[in-house]
C-alpha cells in the first residue's frame, strides 16, 4: 500500500473526455488495489480523497491554507499566465504548464503532502512534475509523471510556434521527466521518443489504454434508430472537438468523406460538439 497524491488538471468532473477518462479511472484503480489516493487541481478550496470503493470525497483546505493562498503572490493568475506565454506555450494551453511558475500550486503540493503523509507524487503531464519534485524533495517521497504525450512534439505538429520556442520546449519538459522517478508513457512509440530526448531508459515504462468492457453490460448500441441513421455502413468518431486536430478530421469527415460516399453515415462524439456539421447522414450528439 502506498499513499499516493496525483497532481493534474481539474476538468476531470463531468468525465467527458479522454485526459480526464484517464486520470480519474487510474486513480479510482489504484485505490481499489488499497493505496491511500488524494488528488490536487487548481481548487483552491479542496482537494479530494478517493475511495477504495468507488466516489470521490471533497477534503477542504485549512482556513489558515485557505487564506494563505489569497497572498498577492500566490493570486495573480494574470502574471502566471504571462510567465507561461513568456516561455513559449500557447494561451489555450498555459494550464497544462502553469505548476511549472505558479508558487500556488507548490503550495498545495506540499501542504497536501504533510497533511496526508504522501509517499508518491504522481504527476498527470510533464507540467505537473514541477511541483511534485519540490513536495518529494522537500518532504521525501518519488514521483512519477503520467505522460498523455510528447508534449513538445506534439506542440511542433499541432501549433505554429516559432523553431527556436520549439527547440526550447524540447529542452525543457526532458529536464522534468529526468527529474522524476519514473515515467509512464501511453505507447511505445512516446517512450522511445523520450528516451531518444535523454530521459533515462530504466525510468520509462510503457502502460497502454485499456477499455473495461464490462462495465457496458454486453448491450449494444442501435446507433441506426437512435439517430435515424440510413442502411449502410457507420463511421463512428470520437474526441475532444474544440482540439484543432480532431476539428480538422472532423471537418473533413463531414465536408469530403460522406458526400464521396454512395451509403453509409458518420456519428461524431464528444466535448464541444461542431454542429454546424450536423445534417443528413451526419449525426453530430455531442459527448
Amino acid at each position: 500500500m502506498a499513499r499516493i497524491l496525483v497532481l493534474t488538471r481539474g476538468d476531470l468532473f463531468p468525465t467527458v473526455h479522454g485526459a480526464a477518462v484517464k486520470i480519474v479511472r487510474t486513480a479510482e484503480a489504484l485505490a481499489a488495489t488499497g493505496d491511500v489516493v488524494h488528488v490536487v487541481t487548481e481548487d483552491r478550496d479542496r482537494y479530494w480523497r478517493v475511495r477504495a470503493r468507488g466516489g470521490w470525497v471533497a477534503v477542504p483546505y485549512g482556513a489558515r491554507f485557505r487564506a494563505f493562498q489569497e497572498l498577492p503572490v500566490l493570486r495573480d493568475q494574470a502574471r502566471i499566465e504571462r510567465a507561461c506565454r513568456a516561455l513559449g506555450y500557447p494561451p489555450e494551453e498555459t494550464f497544462l504548464y502553469r505548476p511549472v511558475v505558479d508558487p500556488a500550486w507548490w503550495a498545495r503540493a506540499l501542504y497536501v503532502g504533510v497533511r496526508e503523509r504522501v509517499e508518491v507524487y504522481q504527476a498527470e503531464f510533464p507540467g505537473y512534475a514541477a511541483p511534485a519534485w519540490l513536495a518529494a524533495r522537500l518532504l521525501g517521497g518519488r514521483v512519477v509523471v503520467g505522460t498523455h504525450n510528447v508534449e513538445h512534439d506534439r506542440l511542433r505538429q499541432t501549433t505554429d510556434l516559432p523553431a527556436s520556442t520549439l527547440a526550447r520546449l524540447a529542452r525543457s519538459e526532458p529536464l522534468l521527466l529526468r527529474a522524476s522517478d519514473a515515467v509512464v508513457t501511453c505507447s511505445d512509440d512516446d517512450r522511445a521518443r523520450l528516451v531518444a530526448s535523454g530521459v533515462p531508459r530504466r525510468n520509462v515504462a510503457h502502460i497502454p489504454h485499456g477499455v473495461d468492457v464490462g462495465a457496458y453490460g454486453g448491450a449494444g448500441a442501435d446507433l441506426r434508430a437512435r439517430y435515424d441513421l440510413p442502411e449502410g455502413p457507420i463511421l463512428f468518431f470520437h474526441g475532444t472537438l474544440h482540439y484543432g486536430p480532431n476539428a480538422e478530421a472532423v471537418r473533413f469527415l463531414a465536408e469530403e468523406l460522406v458526400p464521396r460516399l454512395t451509403t453509409g453515415s458518420v456519428v461524431v462524439a464528444g466535448l464541444s460538439p461542431p454542429t454546424h456539421l450536423a445534417g443528413p447522414r451526419r449525426r453530430v450528439p455531442g459527448p
